[in-house]
């Protein structure tokens, strides 16, 4: 059962997740059709040829991902159609070679780490970046711009051009692999609520909750989709799980109340 498959995801360690197994399980949930053998193939197609680029400085490794994916299989963001629900699916994206910053991340961070390389998914606001190389010798790279190095300068530039403010290195902070993978679901969910599509919005929460348990947050925007739906019981539970993953009082007294609002409903 594809529920008792992130179940597990949600129960191992964050070092134990396979970016890039779980992303295309996940695809694999959307588009059960899909030959999703021969994407995987493909990306240990990739993976042969990265073994054959050299290899020895981190600079080597860089050029060598960009060179594989970028330049070889032509793998980039999608500029032409970037909201496009495909974008963020990792079955479509192998096929199309097209994708959102996240999705093609998750390429760049898995084929990385294959290798043994130190790599890890940089927060940036509104855009997505990896960090090869230990931090003080790292590299950063665009794979939505087929892999390119971006400089401290170009790296400020976006800080500030995303937030309107004067850049601050706080917002670069590396995502483990859960909080990646809920990146990619959250993509698509704001993608599923612009549309109005609010039943697609409760699937991918429901997923997300699941693969991330213990992120209090998740709980209690599943809750608001669940009571918009009219799942009043649903979003009850949804609560109760939600306190489980926090002892902050405050907060424990808005879930209760929250709560009493839900009960009340039912009544």
């Amino acid at each position: 059962m594809i529920d008792d498959m992130l179940d597990v995801v949600g129960a191992l360690e964050d070092s134990e997740i396979n970016l890039f197994e779980v992303a295309l399980r996940l695809a694999l949930l959307d588009c059960p059709d899909e030959d999703h053998e021969a994407q995987a193939d493909l990306f240990e197609e990739m993976l042969e040829n990265l073994v054959q680029e050299p290899l020895e400085t981190v600079r080597e490794q860089v050029n060598a991902l960009a060179l594989v994916f970028g330049s070889r299989y032509g793998f980039e963001g999608n500029r032409d159609d970037y909201d496009h629900p495909d974008n963020g699916n990792m079955i479509k994206v192998l096929k199309s070679r097209r994708g959102l910053p996240v999705t093609l991340a998750i390429l760049y961070l898995s084929a990385a780490r294959r290798m043994g390389w130190e790599a890890d998914g940089l927060n940036i606001p509104g855009h997505f970046l990896i960090r090869i190389g230990p931090e003080h010798m790292a590299f950063v790279q665009d794979p939505f711009n087929k892999g390119a190095i971006i400089s401290e300068g170009e790296l400020v530039s976006l800080i500030e051009k995303a937030t309107g403010e004067e850049a601050n290195m706080a917002h670069v902070q590396p995502l483990n692999n859960r909080a990646i993978l809920i990146r990619l679901l959250n993509n698509l969910s704001v993608r599923a609520e612009q549309a109005d599509d609010m039943k697609r919005v409760l699937v991918l929460h429901e997923r997300m909750t699941l693969i991330a348990p213990a992120f209090t947050a998740l709980w209690w925007e599943r809750a608001r989709i669940e009571q918009s739906l009219g799942l009043i019981r649903s979003a009850r539970s949804s609560l109760c799980a939600m306190l489980e993953t926090t002892r902050d009082q405050e907060l424990c007294d808005k879930i209760k109340s929250a709560l009493d609002g839900l009960t009340r409903q039912l009544n």
